[in-house]
């Protein structure tokens, strides 16, 4: 059995499975509070998204929660996340004193931990969770760049817009196949060019990276290089592998680029601010392609 409930500010939902009962709760705010919750101890995933209502009181009898969603909830402190050691999956955000360092010293179980636009939670609070598999550092203000070699079980990480994360360590998590470099990030050629193990880069309005950060990465299978002029058709000739690319508002990959690239079976050219130099006659050869649009990609982390 599976229960899901939604408090996000935006949206209630309450969703089920099974004989679980699938109910929409009034849009109004301040319908659901602690004492309607407190019972509901078969909870596994709770959003608590820009929630104003719900405390501390009502998370400490909710001890089955495996997923957590903590993102900037107004009353949700360390004291009402510490002790709930099934979580598996955790997003937090914060920018006061309420969610520190400390709500993690017993959540050992965490696999996937989001952080995306905390300001609160540095790389000393989480380097123990050594069983993390997914970590999503965007636009984050603290440095984790000395504690990400703790995380060698990971396999997804991003740093979009993280202005302070250089990936210095990043060659030493063999497991990493999964990395999102996406407008802002500020890890260079020489901190990529070692993982050669990637099967998924998203480089979306990346200014920073170019051909010699990827030409070695010949083990993708997917490639987002849109709204980008760095990435040429030196860089991704010898991708392969690449199974998906994406090119929107790309300036310098051309139909001479692709042309190797005989294992692609979808390509996104759209031409979004400016036209794209690949064509319809350039990708008329690549006999495997059987998806082929012109409009932005959805987000794969």
């Amino acid at each position: 059995m599976y229960l899901l409930l939604t408090l996000s500010k935006f949206y209630y939902p309450v969703r089920g499975s099974g004989d679980i009962l699938q109910r929409q709760a009034p849009s109004a705010k301040g319908r659901i509070s602690d004492d309607g919750i407190t019972h509901l101890t078969a909870i596994t995933d709770l959003n608590l998204s820009n929630n104003e209502i719900i405390t501390d009181k009502a998370l400490k009898y909710l001890t089955k929660l495996e997923h957590l969603n903590a993102y900037r909830p107004r009353y949700i402190s360390n004291a009402g996340i510490k002790d709930l050691t099934k979580l598996i999956t955790l997003k937090l955000a914060s920018d006061d004193q309420k969610i520190t360092n400390r709500v993690l010293r017993n959540l050992v179980n965490i696999t996937e931990l989001s952080l995306e636009n905390d300001r609160m939670i540095t790389g000393e609070g989480i380097s123990h969770l050594t069983n993390l598999e997914i970590l999503d550092l965007s636009a984050t203000k603290n440095n984790f760049d000395d504690h990400i070699t703790c995380f060698t079980n990971l396999t997804h990480l991003s740093v979009c817009r993280n202005e302070v994360f250089q990936g210095i360590g990043l060659h030493r998590l063999p497991l990493l196949t999964h990395l999102n470099l996406n407008c802002g990030a500020a890890v260079r050629d020489d901190h990529l060019r070692p993982l050669t193990n990637l099967k998924v880069l998203t480089l979306r309005g990346n200014e920073i990276i170019t051909d010699d950060g990827i030409r070695c990465l010949t083990n993708l299978t997917f490639l987002n290089a849109s709204y980008e002029g760095n990435v040429t058709d030196d860089g991704i000739s010898n991708l392969t592998y690449l199974e998906s690319l994406y090119l929107i508002s790309n300036k310098g990959v051309t139909n001479g680029g692709i042309s190797g690239l005989i294992n692609l079976i979808n390509i996104h050219i759209g031409s979004g601010s400016c036209p794209s130099r690949v064509t319809e006659e350039g990708i008329s050869h690549l006999t495997n392609l059987t998806n082929t649009k012109w409009e932005p990609p959805a987000k794969w982390w």
